[in-house]
């Protein structure tokens, strides 16, 4: 085998299972904390989807970004928070790990003392939220994130109508890993 052998596009399908003990914690609601930082999040900063917008870096975030907007609990998720250590939680953040909009940097030093935190959330809409296929609870981190930065027009994760029109020979991914439809591409010929 040559260190230069090209490997060609191809799609992989997985099937993750996961194993998760969420130790034993009360019924989740929204705390006080939570609502304050999900009104200051969506309401009064109005961040878009962080997803949507990243896709569209350097442009705009497109309008879908700002529809449907929920938090997720980004770092720590919330069933787990009584299972991790908020010392270590805290490296991370002073660090400059998993600082979406820079309130680690402004909070620096601060313990993180619940994962209502505003520290630990992030803004996406319902699709990169609990999408059974694109959204982050859906999704393992590397493809999640990898999709988070991928090329414009290109998704990496693709839903269940996207694989199915591949699947079913109705459309193709391009070179540059953009999903064409056949008869537009017929159309063009």
């Amino acid at each position: 085998m040559t260190a230069n052998r090209v490997v060609e596009e191809h799609e992989v399908t997985e099937k993750v299972t996961e194993y998760v003990v969420f130790p034993e914690h009360s019924q989740r609601t929204e705390s006080e904390l939570f609502r304050a930082n999900k009104r200051k999040l969506v309401h009064e900063l109005n961040l878009p989807c962080f997803k949507c917008a990243m896709k569209a870096w350097p442009d705009k975030p497109p309008p879908e970004a700002y529809h449907n907007r929920e938090v997720h609990h980004w770092l720590v998720e919330w069933a787990a928070w009584i299972a991790v250590d908020p010392a270590k939680v805290q490296r991370l953040l002073d660090h400059g790990f998993f600082d979406p909009y820079g309130f680690a940097a402004k909070m620096q030093g601060q313990p993180v003392e619940s994962p209502d935190d505003i520290r630990n959330l992030i803004v996406l809409c319902e699709r990169h939220h609990r999408d059974g296929h694109v959204g982050i609870h859906h999704s393992t981190a590397p493809e999640w994130l990898s999709d988070l930065v991928a090329k414009d027009g290109v998704d990496i994760l693709l839903t269940d109508e996207e694989w199915r029109l591949l699947a079913s020979g109705q459309a193709e991914l391009g070179d540059d890993g953009k999903l064409i439809m056949k008869e537009a591409q017929a159309h063009h010929a």
